[in-house]
């Protein structure tokens, strides 16, 4: 597939994204929240970075990371948080323990955007979940607030999809039995006041009738 460069007027690297959904069946990678400015953010699980050659078309391999995030101005593609290291991923897990977020559901609310997050250590076949977070971004500026641990189950993973209603955030995972990332099977849904996403104590959860 030929790629072209981005139009010279927008400050967005001369790269080409090529992406690799977790598992292969991860259908939230690509998930683009519409913003309350019109911008538009696109944020994905691994990602691979790639020179362009002068004709357009993907070059060598120049980095890789398990998130990364795009910013749409108009026609301008903007990477967020690299500092110029294309192998950095844009959300780091605070424990330093060598495993990586893979992102989920987002939504906005007011000047806030959260954008729920899955833990995960890189091993075979699909990766081992270990946590869920949320991290709660503040708009217009898209500054981190903070990145806050919520209730994980490891066979229950929550945060492939999140909505904002009545004051509440609904946050849903579906999946089969024995199969942590098949997300065709059972229904898991689980809510919590806006402004208590943070609070462990305050999440709801149904699932199956109770």
């Amino acid at each position: 597939t030929r790629r072209r460069p981005p139009p010279s007027s927008c400050r967005c690297p001369l790269r080409a994204l090529r992406l690799h959904p977790p598992g292969g069946s991860r259908g939230r990678d690509g998930l683009a929240p519409d913003l309350p400015d019109g911008r538009r953010l696109y944020f994905f699980g691994d990602s691979g970075y790639y020179d362009l050659n002068g004709d357009g078309s993907r070059g060598p391999l120049a980095g890789f990371s398990s998130t990364s995030a795009w910013l749409q101005t108009g026609g301008c593609f903007t990477l967020l948080n690299t500092d110029g290291a294309y192998g950095r991923s844009w959300l780091e897990p605070p424990e330093q323990d060598g495993s990586a977020y893979w992102p989920g559901g987002a939504t906005v609310v007011g000047n806030r955007l959260h954008v729920f997050l899955t833990r995960v250590f890189l091993e075979p076949p699909w990766g081992r979940a270990v946590g869920s977070a949320v991290a709660t971004f503040e708009l217009p500026s898209l500054e981190l607030g903070r990145i806050a641990n919520v209730p994980f189950h490891p066979e229950r993973v929550l945060g492939s999809g999140a909505v904002y209603d009545n004051g509440y955030l609904y946050s849903y995972g579906s999946q089969l039995p024995g199969c942590v990332f098949c997300f065709a099977g059972d229904v898991f849904i689980g809510r919590v006041p806006e402004d208590l996403v943070s609070v462990p104590s305050a999440w709801e959860f149904y699932a199956n009738g109770g």
